[in-house]
């Protein structure tokens, strides 16, 4: 329950005055006091006794997941070169480890903030505890708008079923990535700003302040935009059909966990135990989200759900196709005819590419494509995905001809 302790400093002699200072029960004027309070909860207790009772069991949550995320960026960068090895470590995945690496960094900056508090101080007052707290804070804003563009670039298809978005698709990503960005920076100002909250002795969680309820808007809104872009994909190549339903189950939690928090905090949570609920829900599903993410994108022949099936030469430019082992060496006849063929898939993919930007610019001058966002055809699938040391697709004779009004490659 909650407790109030209160003190009272009194003149004991009624009509005390200057004059009589020096008396023991009249020491002077009242208003020039100067005082500091040193209160401990379970003293003794180096994980409790310099905390509020809403606040126990942080410090060793913070260091378990700053630890976890630890193994996690380690395991996502040694993906990473697997994908590179293997030509497929695309911006997606680029982006997604940039997530892992501010996850990481973010929790051994929190943990260390947690350890400082352990050893006393004002938090509204103590700079280290400020500076701490500000840059784990700026880390986390880092790390949740890295990863909500992660997955909204998956759920677009892009690398998965697209090699690019349209023009009208990536200005929607832009507005949206940069809203939600500045909402995260939001909350995190006015959460750093609890000290005035803190000193007219209200016990509050970072989503109760304007900011936070701001940003929970936004997730709600992220969760509808996840599952229209979801379902347009799916609808379009059903082949991903098992890969999008397993990222959906996922990832939808994630998104929702915050206005899902944010209601039991309010409506459900005794106050003394509301921050402990809150941070230990974000530590949870912060690290559950990344850690599913790279299940997904594991390259492993029992991993039936691995998405990427381009090669890295064939989303680039022209030059980034040819294979790194391949520049600046004395190639041999199989490395030559090998390159050969990438080269005339490269060809077909350019061709591809000049249809779809003149789509694009008829868009922004007024046109329509049809349906929006749909940019890439299965149809280049088997070129895409065509594996050199095994049989040419095209062993045949072949005339490539392009229908801009059917958007088809034949």
């Amino acid at each position: 329950r909650m407790r109030w302790i209160y003190f009272v400093v009194s003149n004991c002699i009624p009509g005390c005055s200057a004059g009589l200072s020096s008396s023991r029960f009249c020491e002077g004027p009242l208003s020039d006091i100067e005082y500091k309070l040193v209160m401990k909860n379970n003293e003794g207790n180096g994980f409790e006794d310099e905390f509020s009772a809403d606040e126990f069991g942080i410090l060793m949550l913070s260091s378990v997941f700053a630890f976890l995320h630890y193994g996690l960026f380690m395991a996502v960068t040694y993906v990473a070169f697997k994908l590179q090895k293997k030509d497929q470590l695309h911006h997606t995945v680029s982006v997604y480890w940039a997530s892992t690496c501010f996850g990481m960094v973010g929790g051994f900056v929190k943990y260390q903030y947690w350890v400082a508090a352990s050893r006393g101080g004002d938090p509204a007052k103590d700079a280290d505890l400020l500076q701490y707290r500000s840059i784990s804070g700026l880390l986390d804003v880092f790390t949740n708008s890295t990863f909500m563009l992660t997955l909204i670039f998956f759920a677009k298809g892009w690398t998965v079923v697209r090699r690019k978005i349209s023009a009208m698709g990536r200005s929607k990503i832009a507005v949206y990535a940069s809203t939600y960005f500045y909402l995260s920076l939001l909350t995190h100002i006015h959460d750093n700003g609890w000290s005035r909250s803190a000193q007219s002795g209200l016990v509050i969680h970072k989503y109760e302040t304007v900011g936070g309820r701001l940003f929970v808007w936004t997730r709600v809104v992220s969760s509808i935009w996840f599952t229209y872009a979801n379902y347009t994909t799916i609808r379009k190549y059903p082949s991903k059909r098992q890969f999008y339903g397993v990222f959906y189950a996922c990832f939808l939690p994630w998104i929702l966990f915050v206005p899902f928090v944010s209601i039991l905090a309010d409506n459900t949570f005794e106050l003394w135990r509301r921050e402990l609920y809150v941070t230990s829900c974000e530590f949870v599903f912060n690290f559950l989200a990344p850690f599913m993410m790279l299940a997904l994108i594991w390259p492993s022949k029992f991993n039936a759900r691995f998405p990427f099936h381009l090669k890295q030469y064939s989303q680039g430019n022209l030059a980034n196709r040819v294979p790194e082992k391949f520049r600046g060496a004395r190639w041999s006849i199989e490395e030559t005819s090998n390159h050969a063929k990438k080269l005339a898939v490269s060809i077909r993919v350019g061709l591809h590419e000049m249809s779809q930007e003149s789509e694009d610019l008829a868009l922004l001058m007024g046109g329509s494509s049809g349906e929006d966002d749909v940019v890439g055809d299965e149809e280049l699938e088997v070129a895409l995905n065509w594996d050199p040391t095994g049989p040419h697709p095209f062993e045949q004779d072949h005339t490539l001809t392009f229908d801009t009004r059917a958007r088809r490659v034949t």
